[in-house]
């Protein structure tokens, strides 16, 4: 006779989360219900209850483990010098990729309007991702004074997220592909402005 083998909690929360985006991306976040998400799980009500308590705790921690995987990779990727360039092409590429992620991102931001809940844990990853571990910060944000810093990461953080909510309000508009280098330049300007001495 086979064992079955139990998952651990963090399989199960893992479990949960994939299943979270899923219905996320295809229901959207407001007309997403606890039911939704666990129908789409192999646990039972009471199990699924015993990890998450509602649909914005769920959106939170992906949202939470998107930021730490996005510096996991940042470091990964650049390991040697970074360029000014080279942070140009990431944040292109943060704006028009297609990744789930980026989806729900932007998802994120749209419920910015209606919930402060929402406001509050998008200022906190912000100060997570830009004051933590990114390789990007740590090589370029050391140029601005103390006094401008803050104020610069929440203005370019905000100038970056209106792209992107841009690029997915209208999916069939390829002008961003087409003036990929005029977005690039325009990035590239602002952070020289405040990045290069």
């Amino acid at each position: 006779m086979t064992k079955i083998k139990r998952k651990t909690p963090q399989e199960r929360k893992d479990e949960i989360k994939q299943a979270a985006i899923k219905v996320f991306i295809q229901k959207g976040f407001r007309n997403t219900t606890m039911e939704d998400i666990i129908f789409s799980t192999t646990l039972s009500k009471g199990g699924f209850y015993h990890y998450y308590k509602s649909t914005m705790q769920i959106f939170f921690e992906i949202m939470e483990d998107s930021v730490k995987s996005r510096l996991e990779s940042t470091k990964k990727e650049h390991t040697d010098e970074i360029s000014i360039d080279g942070i140009v092409d990431f944040f292109v590429e943060k704006i028009i990729n297609s990744l789930p992620q980026a989806n729900l991102y932007v998802m994120f931001l749209a419920e910015c309007l209606y919930n402060e809940e929402f406001k509050k844990e998008l200022i906190k990853m912000e100060k997570d991702f830009y004051f933590l571990e990114d390789p990007f910060v740590k090589e370029y944000v050391k140029k601005i004074p103390e006094t401008k810093m803050s104020s610069f990461l929440a203005f370019f953080n905000r100038f970056i997220s209106g792209l992107m909510f841009s690029y997915r309000a209208f999916p069939n508009d390829k002008s961003f592909e087409k003036h990929k280098d005029d977005l690039a330049l325009s990035i590239k300007v602002i952070l020289e402005k405040y990045l290069i001495e």
